[in-house]
């Protein structure tokens, strides 16, 4: 059992695995009335904050990703099961592409969907990736059919990413509701 095991491997999904699970913490107990780097005036002449490690990371991440921050740490916690189970990666580079194709459309349907509705960081609920995929969407199409590219090419990057598991998963759950579909319509 121990003979077949790949010590660089197991050392990197095991710090991937500690990276991901610090990087949802900090994603996760965001708050963004956190406290400041630097005390104000009258209270930084008696204290000074220690600077913190994740909310660095958590700032820049949610600043440019948006919500696509929590898809990442959501994908690499996969990765980081995959490389811990022992199960090979097919074709890493195309699933690498896939998988920063969705995160595009992803981030870019975020911020055309959930934009006017002003939920999110500042920049949006995209991030500043989500406002470069839809302001050049935009800059070509209504906002219908970027909505609609965006959709496109998030399911696209998926299928590249997953290997076709995510249309396996629709016919999985699509046949049983359309066989019984079917079958109160013809009922009735």
């Amino acid at each position: 059992m121990f003979e077949d095991r790949n010590l660089r491997q197991d050392i990197f999904a095991l710090s991937l695995a500690a990276l991901v699970a610090f990087f949802a913490l900090s994603l996760a107990t965001h708050n963004p009335a956190d406290p400041l780097a630097e005390a104000l005036w009258p209270v930084s002449l008696v204290y000074q904050p220690l600077p913190s490690v994740y909310p660095a990371g958590e700032e820049v991440s949610l600043t440019g990703l948006g919500f696509g921050a929590y898809y990442l740490a959501m994908t690499l916690g996969v990765v980081a099961v995959l490389l811990l189970t022992r199960r090979p990666i097919a074709a890493p580079t195309v699933r690498t592409f896939g998988w920063l194709v969705s995160l595009v459309g992803s981030t870019s349907l975020f911020t055309l969907v959930l934009g006017p509705l002003g939920v999110g960081p500042a920049v949006g609920p995209g991030g500043y990736l989500g406002a470069l995929g839809s302001g050049l969407l935009l800059g070509h199409f209504a906002t219908t059919g970027a909505v609609i590219l965006s959709l496109t090419i998030l399911v696209a990057g998926l299928m590249l990413c997953t290997d076709y598991v995510l249309l396996q998963l629709a016919m999985a759950v699509g046949l049983p509701v359309a066989r019984g579909v079917s079958r109160g319509v013809f009922r009735g």
